[in-house]
């Protein structure tokens, strides 16, 4: 499939892209997502297999992304120009790594997923067709430029911390959310059984003190990071913004299922995603 395609390269294509994120996270203000905790469905619904939905879904970034990095079409006549120690290589790695945590690691680890419906996998691809393909070829601009030549050293090194701190948070909080899930204590405290037969429990470790969405809370500042790191370039950026759209209205409306299903047992002061803020 030819690059130009999936890249956004114009004013009118960025915003549109923006744009939708704006629309979509309106959406979900209202409408949480049909899976995990607000999986439903009727006759007419058709779902896929809960880890093999986010497997597939998932595993599209990272390979957009490194054939976009890698498979330059300006350069296929010329050798490689890629430095080990540059900006380019630095975001591939981080892309990397979060997306080898995310489709592998995750997926093994994971005790349970809930079926998802087709459509919601169809659309995390084609966005993922997108998003990791603009952002190799954004990427791919930087690989030739070694650190060392980068005028912007401070938001680089500020970037990669608030990356690697994102995603330690959003990992440690995703182990304590599975330990949470393979517990069978029938009675213990903080703990609830639906309807469904499916038993909860409130988290409490580490970031979960403060926000109920510690995992999502990981992510946001993970991409905070990669876009600082990015300087700002409009892939980076509108990635921060699209994570944005879609977690903060996910953690909204988790935050009011967990009050409502655990009422005077849940922490009155926690918030929703970003600490003592939302």
């Amino acid at each position: 499939m030819d690059d130009d395609v999936l890249i956004p390269t114009s004013s009118l294509s960025e915003t549109a892209w923006f744009t939708t994120a704006l629309i979509i996270s309106t959406y979900l203000f209202f409408q949480p997502a049909s899976y995990g905790r607000f999986h439903s469905t009727n006759r007419f619904t058709l779902t896929v297999p809960g880890k093999a939905g986010w497997f597939i879904q998932e595993l599209v970034s990272p390979i957009c992304f490194l054939l976009s990095f890698f498979l330059d079409r300006e350069q296929v006549q010329r050798p490689v120009d890629i430095r080990l120690f540059s900006l380019g290589t630095i975001a591939c790695i981080c892309w990397t790594l979060h997306y080898f945590n995310r489709v592998f690691v995750y997926t093994y680890r994971a005790p349970h997923m809930s079926p998802t419906r087709i459509e919601i996998v169809l659309a995390a691809i084609l966005f993922n067709l997108v998003n990791g393909t603009w952002n190799g070829a954004v990427a791919r601009k930087y690989a030739g430029e070694a650190i060392r030549e980068y005028d912007k050293r401070a938001s680089l090194c500020c970037g990669i911390a608030l990356f690697l701190w994102g995603m330690y948070v959003n990992i440690i909080s995703d182990n304590e959310l599975m330990r949470l899930r393979r517990q069978k204590a029938p009675h213990q405290q903080g703990s609830v059984t639906l309807s469904n037969g499916r038993k909860y429990f409130i988290p409490e470790e580490y970031m979960h003190r403060f926000v109920s969405c510690a995992n999502y809370f990981g992510e946001i500042v993970e991409w905070t990071g990669y876009a600082l790191l990015m300087d700002g370039e409009t892939a980076a950026l509108g990635f921060w913004v699209w994570t944005l759209a879609n977690l903060i209205p996910r953690a909204v409306q988790t935050n009011k299922w967990y009050r409502r299903t655990f009422g005077e047992k849940y922490p009155k002061n926690r918030k929703a995603v970003i600490p003592f803020v939302l």
